[in-house]
């Protein structure tokens, strides 16, 4: 395998790495593979903006270099558009639970005190 059939297999890896991310559902609770997969986009956009695949550079079609690592950048974006909108929707569900459970558990309370109020 020569140097630009790596590059450009890395380049597919990470392109499916960045959609494998979010196939489970707490995808966002474990961020060391999400931060993980970031790094290396982020890695690679700057690899290939400053040597590219070698290939290309020597056809004249650098632009395809830029054009990848664009597509890295945006992924980059996206993801952490994802992640953050994902936490804040956590969040405010977690907030709600618990608004929920202290209404019930105050129901509760008021209903014990009324009731040991006319027994006694």
């Amino acid at each position: 395998m020569d140097v630009n059939t790596f590059y450009i297999l890395c380049i597919v890896t990470l392109l499916g790495a960045n959609r494998l991310l979010f196939i489970w559902d707490d995808w966002w609770r474990v961020r060391a593979p999400f931060w993980t997969v970031q790094i290396l986009n982020l890695v690679a956009a700057c690899v290939l903006v400053m040597w590219g695949v070698p290939e290309l550079k020597a056809r004249g079609l650098n632009i395809f270099n830029l054009v990848f690592a664009g597509l890295l950048v945006v992924h980059i974006l996206t993801n952490n558009k994802r992640l953050q909108r994902t936490v804040r929707e956590a969040r405010e569900a977690s907030d709600t639970d618990r608004a929920d459970l202290e209404a019930e558990i105050l129901s509760k309370m008021k209903g014990s005190d009324d009731g040991e109020g006319q027994g006694g």
